[in-house]
This record gives structure tokens, sequence and C-alpha cells, in this order.
């Protein structure tokens, strides 16, 4: 699936619901596993232009048997660069998929992390530094990951409103239920 394809796909009767997520899916100043930097900046135009018109996907990686397989399972709403990172707030879509992903995501929040999928536009070797420093980026997508390439992206949020609280012993098997759910997805390799 191209990604025009994909883009279309949001704006052609994807329904989203009112369950989020959130986190910061990139940070500043600080080195990621590859060395490289991402600069306080480099989502500006990306946010103004991609957010704002719903372009930019929440994808879900699921691997099975060394096949790796994107799920499109959300939207990003918001984005800001604050003093720390990229933060965003994405809608889940309410395909069977999309909210399996949430409750794997509400169980797991701080084992998980995003990553930015992106297009550099502007980067320059950093120096004595085999990575790279990004100030201008056309930012595509952001995907839930197990290991993202910050530590600094780890521990989304995850939520529903329109799910009523259950009461205390439904809600401790519920939790169990999603311990279990969320073992046998890091078995599979999420």
């Amino acid at each position: 699936m191209t990604r025009e394809t994909i883009e279309k796909s949001v704006h052609e009767g994807l329904k989203v619901t009112d369950g989020t997520l959130s986190g910061y899916a990139a940070v500043w100043n600080t080195p990621d596993e590859d060395d490289d930097v991402m600069r306080r900046g480099a989502f500006a135009k990306s946010i103004k232009e991609r957010v704002a018109a719903g372009k930019i996907l929440i994808r879900d990686i699921h691997r099975k048997r060394d096949k790796t397989i994107y799920r499109n399972v959300g939207v990003v709403r918001e984005a800001i660069e604050d003093d720390h990172g990229l933060k965003m707030k994405a809608d889940f879509f309410t395909t069977q998929e999309a909210q399996d992903c949430r409750t794997i995501c509400v169980g797991a929040g701080p084992a998980l992390g995003l990553s930015t999928g992106s297009d550099v536009l502007q980067a320059k070797r950093r120096h004595g530094s085999k990575g790279r420093e990004f100030t201008e980026l056309k930012l595509n997508e952001i995907t839930i990951s197990d290991s993202p390439a910050h530590e600094g992206t780890r521990g989304i949020k995850a939520a529903s409103s329109t799910e009523p609280r259950p009461h205390s012993a439904a809600r401790t098997a519920k939790q169990r239920e999603r311990k279990r759910k969320i073992r046998q997805l890091m078995m599979e390799g999420l």
C-alpha cells in the first residue's frame, strides 16, 4: 500500500473513536541508538501542514515468523514541539485491530514507545560522530514500538473515555486478561 493510498484511506470512511494515544514521538538534543539527534523545529512544517490535514497515521508493528506487518490503527490529531520533544495525541480507529492495539497500549504503556517515520529534508553529519543532526523532517507516520530508537519516547498513554469503569473484581479480571495478552504478544515479538 502506498503512502498516498494510506493517507487517502483516512478520509474515506475509517471512523475514529475517542480512544486516545499520547506521548513523545521524538526527543530533542540527545542521541538515539543510531547516534542521531533531532533539533526543535524539525517537525514544524509537518505539524502545520500534515497534522492539521489528518495525514499522519499511527501504525502498529506486528511481527510474525520474521514477517513484519504494519497496521494503521489511528490518526494524529494534535502535535506540538515543546521543550522536551515532539508531543502528540492521536485517536484510534474503530477497527478491531485498532481497538486491540489500544487495549495492549493501555496495559503496556510504560514498556512501549513511539518512533517517527520521516523523510529527511535537512540534516548534517554530527562532528566526531557517525550520527546526523536533523533540522527539518517531513513527518509521514508515528509507529508504536516495543524498541523505539530513543529511550526518551517510552511511556505512552492510551485511554478510552467511552468504556465504563468496571467494578473492582471485574477490573482485576480485566487486568489479568490484559497482562496475559501483553505477555503473549511480547512472546510473538509485538
